[in-house]
């Protein structure tokens, strides 16, 4: 596994194998593995409010207001992590005649929010792959 540091201080891992860029026009981390279509968008966002750190309630809106409207709600329990505020919702959409499944997953805290999307054409895949979201990891 790769350790790779984000902006704003996050961090998380992938499989050596994986292919990462980032993406300067949209600020966002991409990765990828080599043998599926299956990609993680993770962008990190930092704000401040009146000199001070944003309030969760802002991040929170932040987060939730990036959300796709036909976007469902899911349970973030499982992916819940330590000292972090967590959202999460899944979605299906047809893109060029295919089914494409994507889950949407917000950790956030005062001035932080990490915003996760992944996409894929198998809903199995994509739910797989959560597994990545354990290794997350924020500094403040």
């Amino acid at each position: 596994m790769l350790q790779y540091k984000l902006f704003h201080n996050w961090e998380i891992s992938f499989p050596d194998d994986w292919s990462a860029k980032y993406d300067t026009e949209n600020g966002q981390y991409i990765f990828y593995p080599s043998d599926s279509d299956l990609t993680f968008r993770l962008t990190p966002f930092y704000a401040r409010k009146e000199d001070q750190p944003a309030p969760i309630d802002i991040m929170e809106n932040a987060y939730t207001n990036s959300i796709p409207i036909s976007a469902k709600l899911r349970d973030p329990d499982s992916l819940a992590l330590e000292g972090l505020h967590v959202k999460a919702y899944e979605n299906k959409q047809i893109q060029n005649g295919k089914s494409v499944y994507s889950i949407h997953v917000g950790y956030y805290t005062v001035g932080n929010l990490l915003s996760i999307n992944i996409f894929g054409t198998y809903k199995p895949e994509c739910e797989q792959a959560l597994c990545h979201l354990k290794t997350i990891k924020f500094s403040s």
